[in-house]
């Protein structure tokens, strides 16, 4: 009944939407007329944007992260004739769940000088809302002459920790005449980029990255060309939360600085930790499937490792100790999913947790994550009136080879070891490996079938829990390993 529960609450999925930055447009047309390619009702058009996201290091109270954006569009009358507008520019939209996600500070120069813009309200680009703000500023654009048009503000992050969002719309600057001539979008970040801090696109482009940006230093930088946008061509980054970039860094400086730090370790492997699961409660991977996300093999090997330094360093640290059997215990059990061979992972996990309670059974951080353990793997971590009973350490494992097919499946590569501290290297099958074969205790299959895994978009539906969702709650605040 237990473990039947914990699958509930699993599935408990939320969502959030990211605030709003975007094009320019012409004035409104009337309500439900939506301009397409060559049915514009005005000759200006829009020759090339450089719009620039610089996202910021630190953050004011509780925000996820924020960024200063600057815009310059080179807009072009076509025309025989001069043509006079309120160009309107989005202020805000419909965040998904009956609110409204604004943007602050909207600043606009002309041809470099300062015009007075106007608040009113328009159409909800994202279409969740009836109507959201916007402003308007006046423009005269002459005949065959190119007018620039700058705009500045500040942009606050959405989305779920550990991860932020930034979002920028080029569809509401479809309703210029033509296409646009060339974009260029370039994101700098606090820190030289590296792509294990981004959330990949998989098989949705909902609350990721957008494919196709170029690297370079602490920058990238997305082009395009002679383009007519539609909301697909909307831009998103999902990066890891400045404030836990900006502590995995400081933790990185100090253990190359203090080597011998056991405490450095530890919460640099609890950083590169948080950022491998869902924000959703941990109920699966980041981007939901391990094998079709590179990052997420790549943070588990640098948690692998700074965990395992804490415990040499610190060996009597009960509390780090479970963290890491926290690590392998999750990372195991959701790749378990996938086909991956994660059995000796599990082992180490039980064997971790063990330790950790014999050396504090009473420190309520390890009977936290010991509790956790024991819905998650209900057949190896047993809770008792006298504590927990490990049946998969004091019990001899019949193990038994079971074929998975794996959930994704393309050319077979040739396998690799990841390293852990086990007492045996741990294979684990490649992004594109085909069915895998996986020795594990008949308590963990049933008949031979692969488990399936209670997360992604299918399960995008929030369910109403009852008792479990609150006693995951509370255990999931008291965590801090």
């Amino acid at each position: 009944m237990r473990k039947a529960a914990w699958l509930l609450v699993i599935m408990f999925v939320f969502s959030a939407a990211a605030p709003v930055s975007a094009d320019v447009a012409p004035p409104a047309y009337p309500p439900g007329f939506n301009p397409e390619p060559g049915s514009e009702q005005t000759q200006v058009r829009m020759e090339a944007e450089t719009v620039r996201i610089n996202i910021l290091q630190k953050t004011r109270g509780d925000e996820l992260g924020v960024a200063a954006v600057s815009a310059l569009f080179t807009m072009k009358n076509l025309g025989a004739a001069a043509e006079s507008m309120a160009v309107r520019f989005p202020a805000g939209t419909g965040d998904g769940w009956f609110g409204v996600a604004t943007i602050e500070g909207i600043s606009v120069k002309v041809d470099g000088k300062a015009v007075d813009v106007r608040k009113i309200s328009g159409e909800d680009p994202n279409g969740f809302e009836d109507a959201v703000p916007w402003v308007e500023f006046d423009v005269v654009f002459p005949a065959g002459k190119d007018v620039m048009i700058e705009v500045a503000y500040t942009l606050e992050a959405t989305g779920e920790y550990p991860y932020a969002w930034f979002e920028y719309i080029f569809s509401t600057g479809a309703g210029w005449k033509g296409t646009i001539g060339s974009a260029d979008l370039i994101v700098s970040f606090p820190y030289e980029v590296d792509e294990i801090f981004l959330l990949p696109c998989i098989d949705s482009n909902y609350g990721c990255t957008s494919p196709g940006g170029v690297f370079a230093g602490n920058t990238i930088t997305w082009q395009f060309r002679d383009f007519e946008p539609e909301m697909a061509d909307n831009f998103v980054i999902s990066m890891a939360a400045p404030s836990l970039w900006s502590q995995v860094m400081e933790e990185k400086a100090r253990v190359s600085a203090e080597p011998n730090n056991g405490e450095a370790w530890g919460r640099l492997g609890k950083h590169y930790k948080s950022l491998i699961f869902s924000p959703h409660g941990r109920r699966g991977f980041r981007s939901w499937l391990y094998l079709a996300d590179p990052g997420v093999e790549t943070l588990f090997q640098l948690s692998d490792e700074a965990y395992t330094k804490a415990i040499t360093l610190l060996p009597n640290d009960a509390q780090w100790h479970a963290g890491y059997a926290d690590l392998l215990g999750y990372f195991a059990e959701y790749a378990g999913y996938e086909g991956v061979a994660t059995l000796p992972l599990k082992i180490k996990a039980l064997e971790e947790m063990r330790l950790a309670l014999e050396l504090a059974p009473e420190d309520e951080v390890v009977n936290n994550i010991a509790l956790d353990l024991s819905w998650l793997m209900s057949e190896g971590i047993v809770e008792t009136d006298n504590g927990y009973d490990f049946p998969w350490l004091t019990q001899t494992p019949v193990a038994t080879a079971t074929e998975i097919n794996p959930i994704i499946s393309t050319p077979t590569p040739e396998a690799q070891v990841v390293s852990t501290s086990t007492s045996a290297p741990v294979i684990f099958a490649s992004p594109t490996s085909v069915p895998v074969v996986v020795t594990a205790k008949p308590e963990e299959e049933s008949g031979g079938k692969v488990k399936t895994p209670l997360c992604g978009g299918a399960l995008l539906i929030p369910f109403v829990m009852m008792a479990g969702v609150k006693l995951w709650q509370t255990r999931g605040n008291k965590r801090s390993r």
